[in-house]
C-alpha cells in the first residue's frame, strides 16, 4: 500500500517538473559507462570559481553554468532578499537512484548554494523506494565515503551514474576519488551503515514523507515543507520566510 502511495506521489511530482521522465521509462542500464564530471563539491570554497553569476541582478537571482555540462540555467528571480540573519537547516530526504532527486542536485541546489551558503546547513536523509532498489546500497556507500570526508564528491558520482549502482561500481567510484578502498570496501561489505539508512527511512515515514525528494526547511522556530523537485523560486520563498 505504501509503495502505491509513493508511486502516485512521485508521479504527481513529475507534473510539477518540466521535461519530466515517465515512470515506465525509468530503469537501470547495465551497459552504462561511468560518468565522472568535474566534481561540484558543495563544501569546497573554490567551487564558485566554476559558476558564472551576475551579481548585478541581485543577491537572489542569476545564472549558473554547470562546470560539467556548460549549460546555463537560470536560478530564478525572487524580489526580496533574505532580511534575517538566522541559520537555516535544509533537510533533504533522498534516494540516489531516483531521477528527481538528481534534478534538485543538478539544477536547484547550486542556486541555493550561491545565494544562501553563509547561512544554510544541509542534511541529507535517506529514504527507500522499492522501485529504486539500489538506492539503499548507494546510500550506505555514501555514508562510507562520509567517513573519509568525501560525502558530497561521492554523491556527485552517484547522481551522475544512476544506472550503475551495483556494488562493483560503488567501489569503483571510491577508487576514482582516491579514497582508501580497503576501508571503504570493508565498510560497504559489512553493512555497518544499514542502521543509518534504516533510522533515516523510519524518521521520514514518521514525519509523513510519502515521496521523494521531500525537504524540511527550518529556521527561527519555523519549518516549511517542500515536496518534489520544485523550481528554485519555491525554495527561495521558503528560505526567506523562515529567515524573516
Amino acid at each position: 500500500m505504501r509503495n502505491s502511495i509513493l508511486i502516485a506521489n512521485l508521479a504527481s511530482f513529475c507534473i510539477a517538473c518540466p521535461d519530466s521522465v515517465e515512470l515506465s521509462k525509468i530503469q537501470n542500464n547495465p551497459d552504462s559507462t561511468v560518468v565522472n564530471p568535474r566534481p561540484y563539491s558543495l563544501d569546497a570554497k573554490s567551487d564558485l570559481s566554476d559558476v558564472k553569476y551576475d551579481p548585478s541582478v541581485g543577491l537572489d537571482a542569476g545564472y549558473v553554468e554547470r562546470p560539467d555540462s556548460g549549460h546555463k540555467e537560470i536560478c530564478g528571480v525572487y524580489s526580496e532578499a533574505p532580511r534575517g540573519e538566522c541559520e537555516i537547516d535544509l533537510e533533504w530526504f533522498v534516494n540516489f537512484q531516483e531521477p528527481f532527486s538528481r534534478r534538485f542536485y543538478d539544477e536547484t541546489l547550486p542556486c541555493i548554494e550561491i545565494n544562501y551558503k553563509p547561512r544554510i546547513a544541509k542534511r541529507v536523509r535517506h529514504f527507500q523506494l522499492d522501485f529504486f532498489p539500489r538506492g539503499q546500497k548507494a546510500a550506505e556507500a555514501s555514508e562510507c565515503a562520509r567517513d573519509q570526508g568525501m560525502f558530497w564528491d561521492y554523491a556527485t558520482l552517484l547522481f551522475a551514474n544512476q544506472g550503475a549502482l551495483d556494488d562493483l561500481s560503488l567501489k569503483q567510484y571510491a577508487l576514482s576519488l582516491g579514497l582508501d578502498t580497503r576501508l571503504f570496501n570493508s565498510c560497504l561489505d559489512s553493512g555497518i551503515k544499514t542502521s543509518i539508512f534504516n533510522t533515516d527511512n523510519q524518521d521520514g515515514i514518521n514525519r509523513g514523507v510519502q515521496g521523494i525528494p521531500t525537504f524540511f526547511i527550518s529556521g527561527n522556530g519555523m519549518t516549511k515543507t517542500i515536496e518534489g523537485a520544485q523550481p528554485y523560486n519555491e525554495f527561495a520563498k521558503a528560505l526567506n520566510e523562515v529567515c524573516d
